[in-house]
Order: structure tokens, then C-alpha cells, then sequence
């Protein structure tokens, strides 16, 4: 069994111990909190839920089953790159990951099959092969996700800009990447192409950003897109492995997670943050980091004197599409019901817009679903809950469908 490198928030703990205060142990806070501890900086990692992680972390019912919360698959590890280099520097090596295969995704629109294969030219080759008429399409489409995701580089790294240099240079930045972001995906694509059928498998792995084709950033696709394009990966030992090898390194640094701790406000005084409220409990400090999202930071912690100083009003920004998640567990292996390492994209016909922004409760299933298997994708499955599989399905979840309740 892992070991629990955290421990239940209590009021008499001495957080003056502690450098800086995170809101929050998703893999954001978790990151930040073992950049700065690695710095020589001691750190608290203060997490509402009862288990820390976010969606890193796992659950587990009866018979053995376990399933993830959020990671499905990760790009860009199979080679000595940033993500890898940034898994590796965070969890020390210990984090190790297991290839999903030549094929990681397969996008299903009504009864057609389509394949998105690992590596930029095995991805054209057999898009080319679905679609032979749209060559010079598909080869437009792969430099235009190279471009933009080398103008969104340097867009992000402009932020790290002195605010002089940003200000004299960094305009420049923000121009070239804003001919990508400042446009939806569905605008670029039908640029490219009139076939209806070709935008949308281009586009069937939406999902994963969350917004669909005439309401999503060109620039968010082409991230994704980029971050898959040499396949996917799967931590071994299941996706909660990344939050407990990072947890580990942040303990044996010293600094600490604690569960159990309801952060209720983020105290300031003169533009300066001087303290948080937690399960009641006032704590001073000097530091604290959100990593709660904008809209529970702006709109739930900080006070509305802090939110006019921000000069932006975040209640006029609309949330992004939810979801309903579908967990099932098998008693049989992954290898005795022949399931598949790759994840499902299945829409019920090519009108990717209409299937996710129009769906009813009772009809979302039915037009469209992602299908993850994690127990077939994990190596160490097996060992640890023999004779077991899982599969995650996720539609469409309207929040107004469930407001009542």
C-alpha cells in the first residue's frame, strides 16, 4: 500500500513555518509547490477534498475497482521534451509511463471508423488514405498546428517578460498568436476544406479542450493536437501515481499537504494578502497561491473590493461545457474481454456543434461519448486487481439539467 505523504488539517498547526500557502493540490499547485520547495522554500498545500491530487487523484468501491477522475492519457512524454523533463524533475524520476500504442485514439462519426496514429507523418499517411482528395488540406492543416503552437511558445513566453520589455516588445507576441487564438477552430478548418466529414474526425478529439469547433480557439485545438501528435500515455500504476510521487518529493523537502481544509476567504490589506480564513480558522501570511480556478479565486475568496481593483468582471465569462462521467467495473481481465489500450470518440454524425451544444439529457449519450479504458492501458493492472477491468464513458452534461437538484 502507498504510503500518505499528507495529513488532516488541523488549527494548531504552526503555519509559520511555512513560506507560502497553496490553495489547492491539483497538479497546478502541486508544480508550483515543488518548483518552490526544490528553491529552498518550505510550502503548504492546503486541499478542501479528503483526498489530495485533484483530477490526478483516483477512487476505489468494492471488488478491487479503482478509477480515475481526469487523466486519461498524456502527450508529449515519449521523448526527452518539456513535459517529460518537467514529470521527471517534479516526481524525480520516479514516474514512468506506458505507451498506449501505435494508434491512441480512434474517432467513430455514425457507422465510419477513423484512426489517429502516433507521429506527424504516420497521422498525414492515413488521414490521407481516409480522405485522398483532401491531401493538400490535411498537409495545410499540420503546418498551420505547427505555426500557431510555435507563436503560442513565444506568446507565453513573453509573460515572463520585465514589464518594460513586455510593454515595448511584446505586442509583437500578441499580434502573431492572436491571428490563431482570436479565431475558432471551425474558421480555420472551413478555410481549408468544404468536406463536412473531414473538419469533424479533425476535431474529434474536442472534447479534451471542451469546447466544440464554432465556439472553440483555433490555438486551444492546435495545443492539444500538438501535445498528441506523437501518441499517448498512461502513468503506470494508474493516473494517481503522478500526484503521490510528486506529494513524496514535496515531503521528503519539507513542505506539507494538508487535507480536510476548507480555505474560505483570502484576507488583504493595502494590496497586500495578509492572511486566509480556513474551516474557520484565521492563519497569517504573507503568500498565497490559488490554484482553485479563476472563478472560485476572484468570485469566492477574495473580497469584492479586490474584484473592482482586477478592473474585469468575471461573471460576464460563461463556463465551458460540463460533463456526465459513467464508471463501470468488469469481473473479467482487460485481456479475457479484448479491450482496447486506445481511447473512443464516438458523435453520432458529422454536426460536432449541433451533437454537444444542442444535446438534451436524453439524447446526449446517444450523439456523443468518450470511452477510456484505463485497466487495459495500465501494465501494472493486473497485478494489483487481478481478474478486474474498468472502462470510463463521458457525454454531455448540461449544468441546467441538474440545477434543480
Amino acid at each position: 500500500m502507498t504510503k500518505k505523504h499528507y495529513e488532516r488539517f488541523s488549527s494548531d498547526i504552526d503555519f509559520s513555518v511555512f513560506d507560502h500557502i497553496v490553495i489547492g493540490s491539483g497538479m497546478g499547485g502541486l508544480t508550483v509547490a515543488t518548483w518552490l520547495a526544490k528553491a529552498g522554500k518550505k510550502v503548504a498545500i492546503l486541499e478542501r477534498h479528503y483526498v489530495p491530487g485533484g483530477f490526478t487523484h483516483s477512487f476505489k468501491r468494492k471488488k478491487g475497482f479503482q478509477w480515475d477522475v481526469g487523466v486519461h492519457y498524456v502527450g508529449n512524454v515519449g521523448k526527452e521534451g518539456s513535459l517529460l523533463n518537467m514529470f521527471n524533475f517534479i516526481t524525480e524520476g520516479k514516474l514512468t509511463w506506458e505507451s498506449m500504442g501505435a494508434t491512441y485514439d480512434v474517432v467513430h462519426i455514425g457507422n465510419q471508423r477513423f484512426e489517429l496514429k502516433a507521429g506527424k507523418e504516420n497521422f498525414k499517411k492515413q488521414f490521407i488514405t481516409y480522405f485522398p482528395e483532401e491531401e493538400k488540406a490535411i498537409t495545410t492543416y499540420l503546418t498551420l498546428i505547427e505555426t500557431a503552437n510555435k507563436r503560442g511558445a513565444a506568446f507565453f513566453f513573453e509573460k515572463v517578460f520585465e514589464p518594460w520589455l513586455s510593454k515595448s516588445f511584446g505586442w509583437v507576441f500578441r499580434k502573431r498568436y492572436a491571428h490563431y487564438s482570436q479565431k475558432t477552430t471551425w474558421e480555420v478548418l472551413s478555410s481549408l476544406t468544404n468536406n463536412k466529414l473531414l473538419i469533424a474526425v479533425l476535431c474529434g478529439q474536442c472534447g479534451n479542450y471542451g469546447l466544440s469547433p464554432k465556439f472553440s480557439s483555433f490555438a486551444a485545438h492546435a495545443m492539444v493536437i500538438g501535445h498528441f501528435m506523437e501518441g499517448g500515455y498512461y502513468p503506470k500504476g494508474g493516473a494517481d501515481q503522478i500526484c503521490q510521487k510528486t506529494i513524496a518529493v514535496l515531503h521528503s523537502l519539507g513542505s506539507k499537504v494538508f487535507i480536510n481544509a476548507d480555505v474560505q476567504e483570502i484576507i488583504t490589506q493595502h494590496n497586500k494578502v495578509t492572511g486566509i480564513r480556513v474551516n474557520d480558522t484565521l492563519i497569517p501570511c504573507a503568500s498565497v497561491i490559488s490554484n482553485v480556478g479563476v472563478n472560485n479565486t476572484f468570485n469566492h475568496l477574495l473580497s469584492e473590493k479586490d474584484r473592482v481593483r482586477c478592473h474585469f468582471n468575471l461573471k460576464q465569462v460563461p463556463p465551458s461545457s460540463g460533463h456526465i462521467c459513467l464508471y463501470i467495473g468488469l469481473s473479467k481481465s482487460s485481456a479475457e474481454l479484448n479491450l482496447p489500450k486506445h481511447n473512443v470518440w464516438y458523435y453520432a454524425n458529422e454536426e460536432t456543434d449541433q451533437l454537444i451544444e444542442k444535446s438534451t439529457l436524453s439524447e446526449a449519450p446517444k450523439n456523443f461519448a468518450y470511452i477510456s479504458f484505463p485497466s487495459a492501458k495500465d501494465p501494472e493492472w493486473d497485478a494489483i486487481n487481478p481478474g478486474t477491468a474498468t472502462i470510463q464513458a463521458i457525454s454531455v452534461g448540461n449544468y441546467n439539467w441538474f440545477s434543480d437538484y
